[in-house]
C-alpha cells in the first residue's frame, strides 16, 4: 500500500497495482482507455473517481491523464 495526493490536496491510500498504473500513466502523460485491459480500465475509473486521475476526450477517444502533467 502507498499514498498519493489528489488535486485537492487530500492523501489517499492506493494498492500496489493502482500505484503501478498511476506511475505508468505519469510516465506517458496519458493513455487511451481502450488500450488497457478491462481490469485496468476499471481500476482507472476507480482512480478517476478518487480524483487521482483525469479523464479527457480527444478525437473521439477517451484518455486517462496524469494529474502531474494536466497543465502541460
Amino acid at each position: 500500500m502507498r499514498t498519493r495526493e489528489t488535486d485537492q490536496g487530500y492523501t489517499v491510500i492506493v494498492s500496489n497495482a493502482e500505484y503501478m498504473l498511476l506511475r505508468k500513466i505519469d510516465s506517458r502523460h496519458y493513455i487511451p482507455v481502450d488500450d488497457l485491459d478491462e481490469y485496468y480500465q476499471e481500476m482507472g475509473e476507480k482512480l478517476y473517481s478518487k480524483s487521482l486521475l483525469n479523464k479527457v476526450q480527444k478525437d473521439g477517444k477517451e484518455y486517462f491523464v496524469s494529474l502531474k502533467r494536466k497543465n502541460k
